[in-house]
């Protein structure tokens, strides 16, 4: 069975004036559901282009998100197989 999706649309909230970087909101955002239960283990994550494009951030902010919730091993990457919880 292939791992599931997960919609992020409408999911968070970003405060583009706060003094936390953003790829630092999307990254407490995601291991806030991920521990909440609502983003299961094994839930395959969007790209980082599609992530940036939901969010309306650059690609590079979406890269150092899921950087920073990889090294705090609440995602794993595999190049060319996405990320997953």
């Amino acid at each position: 069975m292939p791992p599931a999706k997960i919609q992020l649309k409408g999911q968070f909230e970003l405060d583009r004036r706060a003094p936390e970087a953003l790829s630092l909101q999307i990254a407490r955002q995601l291991q806030a559901a991920i521990e909440e239960g609502r983003v299961t283990r094994g839930t395959r994550l969007p790209s980082t282009r599609a992530l940036a494009r939901t969010l309306a951030v650059s690609r590079n902010t979406a890269v150092a998100a899921y950087e920073e919730l990889a090294a705090r091993g609440f995602v794993r990457s595999r190049r060319g197989g996405g990320v997953s919880a």
